[in-house]
């Protein structure tokens, strides 16, 4: 029976969906929708992967059982019963992605023509953000979603009630369980995402939806394993023979970063502590397994692309020496960091504009150094970090770096575009439109800046200076300046003096804002 542990490739493919969900609160290209296919279909692969594991374990169940019956029988019951409740929740899932959809895409939808499941890549409507949330989450909170996620925690219950003891192995299956089915919702700002639905699934494009309940079959799948290798080692698999050993590989990863190093256990599952085992990789040296029946296999990770390596593994069984087939395969991956503004794909000089900065192979956000060259500032705030553009910048760089494997490596620099925030509308504070009264002239403070109503940053500017021009009643045209945002007491004058149906002219209007200092449009106005 295999270990408890995720398998590399399915913590890849996690952090794959979390790196691509992340990515999703951006802007949802083509790219990043078709990056979800190719997560979807790596989900569909372990998945069968996986399953194929889970049904072999049962066959080893049913084949003690034969053999044993008042000793395994109890336990296979139990088996069963996890069987069962694990069919129950994947096919109501495998419903679920089928009616998303059908009521996306109709009864004809290109992406249900296999017969096999559902075809990501044929999904039209891949960015269709609507259906998700309208039957996963509901319009009042009462959507399928809901019942899904009462499915999961009495699943999940179910499975914990059958781990009796509480030594530190069946407390670490517990934990496992828990975090893998896990429903608790993070702390979060989002009033729409308040709850396990909502956050899940709610304005989430269809692809990342059915990706999303693919991760958790996925999970699903992987909480059965533990749970058939747990009961399995309760009826003492050193009781059985040989026969149906495998070997196993327990990689630090399948994806190693390069100059990174990779390092596998290779073992017998349910092996005898007095058997050794010999390893032979390629044309390696023998290793022999140590006290606890492991070999430890370590290679750097010197050249990107895929490692596939023949080996063998030899031991003594119940008919002597015998042997085993199999492959070590890995890959190197060169280093890379994602660096995505949160809300514009350029960066705002004199602002601070948040980022989103990840790394591929599992590389938690306290692991991760970000600096900045070409002028500005770049502390952390939280998982974030708050990017200030020097005044006056016209692109600057982020260098990102990690600590993997204990050592700071180079990620990569991502090279942006700066900005100066968009300069704001003079209007005449108190009036709207382009005509007024002369007392409301008269009563009117002075002028003030309108940022842009599309502009998604907070950004404050100021009036510096203007000048005031009007035509009083003798037909003389007046000046007069101001150096700051108010009007005077001779301006105030001026408006009282205008000839009626005549205008005032605002011109030279300068302000200050986070890019420095900047002129804005001249106003016009006609006094009734």
């Amino acid at each position: 029976m295999a270990g408890q542990k995720l398998s590399p490739r399915q913590k890849m493919i996690n952090m794959m969906y979390l790196v691509l969900t992340a990515m999703l609160a951006l802007n949802v290209s083509a790219e990043v929708l078709d990056a979800f296919v190719r997560v979807e279909d790596g989900f569909q692969q372990t998945i069968g992967i996986v399953r194929l594991n889970n049904n072999q374990n049962y066959e080893d169940f049913v084949l003690a059982a034969a053999n044993e019956p008042q000793k395994v029988g109890p336990w296979l019951k139990k088996a069963t019963e996890v069987r069962e409740e694990t069919h129950k929740l994947y096919n109501t899932i495998d419903s679920l992605k089928i009616r998303l959809i059908k009521a996306s895409e109709g009864e004809e939808s290109l992406a249900l023509k296999n017969g096999n499941g559902i075809k990501a890549d044929s999904i039209a409507k891949k960015s269709d953000t609507d259906t998700g949330t309208r039957i996963l989450v509901g319009q009042d909170n009462n959507g399928e979603g809901y019942k899904l996620e009462q499915d999961v925690i009495g699943y999940k219950n179910s499975l914990l009630a059958l781990i009796e003891d509480d030594t530190p192995k069946d407390q670490a299956l517990k934990n496992t369980i828990n975090g893998l089915l896990s429903t608790e919702v993070p702390k979060t700002d989002d009033r729409n995402k308040k709850d396990w639905p909502s956050l899940q699934f709610y304005n989430s494009p269809l692809i990342a939806t059915i990706t999303l309940l693919s991760k958790l079959q996925l999970d699903i799948l992987s909480s059965e394993t533990a749970m058939l290798n747990h009961l399995f080692v309760k009826i003492g698999a050193d009781d059985f023979k040989f026969s149906a050993v495998q070997p196993v590989i327990r990689a630090n990863s399948e994806y190693i970063v390069q100059g990174g190093e990779y390092v596998a256990e290779i073992f017998l599952a349910a092996y005898d502590p007095n058997t050794k085992s010999t390893v032979i990789i390629g044309n390696d040296s023998p290793r022999e397994s140590g006290e606890d029946g492991k070999v430890i296999y370590r290679v750097p990770a010197t050249s990107p692309g895929i490692v596939d390596r023949p080996a063998t593994i030899r031991y003594i069984g119940p008919n002597g020496e015998e042997t085993q087939n199999f492959r070590i395969q890995f890959q190197v991956i060169k280093p890379t960091a994602t660096v995505s503004p949160s809300k514009m794909n350029v960066l705002y000089s004199g602002i601070p504009n948040p980022l989103d900065i990840s790394v591929g192979a599992g590389v938690p956000a306290d692991k991760i150094r970000a600096e900045v060259k070409g002028g500005g500032t770049l502390p952390r705030q939280g998982e974030q970090f708050m990017v200030t553009p020097a005044a006056g910048s016209k692109a600057m760089s982020i260098v990102v770096s990690a600590e993997i494997d204990g050592k700071w490596q180079n990620m990569g620099t991502s090279e942006f575009r700066v900005k100066p925030v968009p300069p704001p509308t003079a209007v005449v504070d108190g009036i709207q439109g382009k005509t007024a009264t002369k007392g409301q002239l008269a009563s009117s403070q002075g002028l003030k800046a309108v940022p842009p109503s599309d502009f998604d940053f907070d950004a404050k500017f100021t009036i510096t200076s203007f000048e005031v021009s009007v035509v009083n009643n003798e037909g003389y045209t007046q000046d007069e300046p101001s150096s700051g945002p108010y009007f005077n007491d001779k301006h105030r004058r001026m408006f009282g003096n205008m000839r009626n149906n005549s205008q005032v002219t605002i011109t030279k209007i300068k302000a200050n804002g986070p890019s420095g200092s900047m002129d804005l449009n001249d106003l016009v106005i006609r006094v009734k």
